[in-house]
């Protein structure tokens, strides 16, 4: 099978033959390397994301981030929701965590009607409860600070207040007026 694959990359059969080698000999290290070698430069066909997904593995940082990279500019495809999922079955850092749920929010911002949707969502309220809670109170509460500030400063500046970002957290944490603005922006 591996001699029928080594000819055929481009045919659209060439997918599940791999696929299905990689279920019945796991570990296989020649077919692995098939499959990786496949990826590259094969990122906008559709099989490439079924490729991908039957090769990540949790510590696998280089295709981790490959399957980040694939995820920009392609949030329309169907496929996006599956990667994006995939990505959270490997250990990840803070920081790499909070990028894939960014990610995931920026995703559903008008995209309710998608049958995607109902997964993605869910994920993130898992992942992001399962992260806060882990999270020392005082982180905690420093973010809420964080969240408060930067809530009341986006929906003041709907309506027209006048107050930046830095502003808005000098008057709320210290009770600071700011010269030049007025009165009725530091009340909302």
């Amino acid at each position: 099978a591996l001699t029928w694959l080594a000819s055929r990359e481009d045919r659209p059969e060439w997918n599940y033959v791999w696929q299905a080698l990689l279920a019945l000999t796991p570990g296989d290290a020649a077919l692995q390397a098939q499959g990786r070698a496949w990826l590259e430069g094969r990122e906008d066909r559709p099989e490439w994301s079924h490729v991908w997904q039957a090769l990540v593995a949790p510590g696998d940082t280089a295709l981790q981030t490959q399957g980040r990279a694939w995820l920009e500019g392609r949030e329309d495809r169907p496929e996006w929701a599956f990667v994006w999922q995939a990505l959270f079955t490997s250990p990840l850092n803070d920081a790499e965590l909070r990028e894939l749920l960014e990610l995931g929010a920026a995703w559903c911002r008008n995209r309710e009607d998608r049958i995607e949707y109902p997964y993605v969502e869910r994920e993130i309220k898992r992942r992001a409860a399962r992260y806060w809670w882990g999270l020392p109170q005082s982180e905690r509460g420093a973010l809420m600070q964080e969240l408060i500030v930067q809530w009341t400063h986006d929906s003041t500046a709907i309506e027209g207040n006048t107050l930046t970002l830095g502003e808005t957290k000098a008057v709320i944490e210290h009770g600071l007026t700011i010269s030049g603005k007025p009165l009725k922006d530091h009340h909302e």
